[in-house]
């Protein structure tokens, strides 16, 4: 009954983190019941993040999209939160998803001036992917009009695209 109590006292990153060590150990099968089983939803971008990190990292990525999908609107206004997605559609091959999220981020919200530098690359880099070099080129011409808000976003943009940056 105490681990019990102290399951349910855990925040919701330590049972990712107990998942994590679960399925790093062997036992994938029981994080992954435990995960699928779990009453508890992210409640901040980062740890909505870490736990499509972890899907991903047990095999499975449409799990991973899924949870993104799902929390979209509730992190609208998390820079990171867009990037994690961005880089999974990215990685996954999903362009016309990645250009509905670059759309998405210009959308109402608080970090809607914030975010627009950051949707017009993502958006480049969908229209790259789905061979439309005329439209990547005018998505980045707008982007390359805009200030990144904070100025670091516009470094975090260049891991990104070097393939450096995991939200954390």
């Amino acid at each position: 009954m105490r681990r019990l109590e102290e399951w349910q006292a855990a925040s919701f990153q330590q049972r990712i983190e107990y998942w994590r060590t679960l399925a790093r150990s062997g036992r994938q099968a029981d994080a992954i019941q435990l995960m699928r089983e779990s009453p508890d939803e992210p409640s901040t971008a980062l740890e909505s993040a870490d736990l499509a990190q972890l899907w991903i990292e047990i095999g499975f990525r449409d799990q991973a999209v899924r949870l993104f999908r799902k929390h979209s609107m509730a992190f609208r206004d998390a820079p990171g939160f867009w990037i994690a997605y961005a880089r999974q559609l990215v990685e996954d091959g999903l362009w016309e998803e990645l250009r509905r999220v670059a759309l998405q981020m210009r959308g109402p919200s608080r970090a809607r001036d914030f975010l627009a530098a950051l949707s017009f690359y993502f958006e480049g880099k969908a229209e790259l992917g789905l061979q439309r070099p005329f439209s990547a080129a005018t998505a980045f011409r707008k982007m390359s009009g805009l200030d990144f808000h904070p100025a670091p976003l516009g470094l975090t943009v260049l891991g990104v695209v070097n393939g450096q940056f995991r939200f954390q």
